[in-house]
């Protein structure tokens, strides 16, 4: 990769209030553009639609020398996103093209706990033990309860036939308590 940035002076009207005339153009080397469009190829694969969006920007800002304002227009951009974008390809090359991970919590389930659950998704909530055909949040939601407590599948997740079972309703109460809340008679 080659890192010179051509400058060429071109010839431009001035008017009298000006005192110094002066149009840059910045052209960007072979090598350069060959790898941008590389890069640019990897994005489509990888489907990374940002990084697509920012090489798809600076090569025709750069390459095919499309004004600011109408790029701003078409890709909905502030001119300073498109200066910055410009700046950091200039200073620091290929290595500005890269987009790093934001953080963020660490998941709850591990890689091989996400395979296994995959598995089961698809294989569908009939023969994981549901009553229904269609997956839903709250079933995907209640088989990682499952698995994640050991909850067998063929017993009833809320039993109701028990003395001192709780019940599938968050007002029921039994034997003095309720299920969800505070016991009876607590003060608030």
């Amino acid at each position: 990769m080659s890192t010179r940035v051509y400058l060429s002076k071109h010839t431009c009207q001035t008017t009298p209030q000006e005192d110094t005339p002066v149009c840059i153009r910045i052209q960007l080397s072979r090598a350069t553009v060959n790898d941008l469009h590389k890069r640019l190829q990897h994005a489509y694969q990888r489907d990374d639609v940002r990084l697509v969006r920012r090489i798809t920007v600076l090569l025709d800002l750069l390459v095919e020398q499309v004004p600011m304002a109408v790029l701003c227009a078409r890709w909905g951009l502030s001119l300073s996103c498109l200066y910055t974008w410009q700046k950091a390809l200039l200073l620091r090359g290929m290595d500005s093209l890269v987009y790093r991970h934001g953080g963020g919590r660490r998941p709850k389930l591990t890689l091989r706990q996400k395979k296994r659950l995959v598995e089961l998704i698809e294989a569908g909530p009939l023969v994981v033990g549901f009553e229904t055909a269609c997956w839903n949040s709250v079933l995907i939601r209640v088989l990682i309860w499952r698995r994640a407590t050991g909850h067998p599948a063929s017993q009833p997740l809320f039993p109701t036939n028990h003395r001192n079972a709780p019940s599938a309703e968050p007002g029921c109460r039994t034997r003095g308590r309720r299920l969800y809340g505070r016991p009876r008679g607590a003060k608030v």
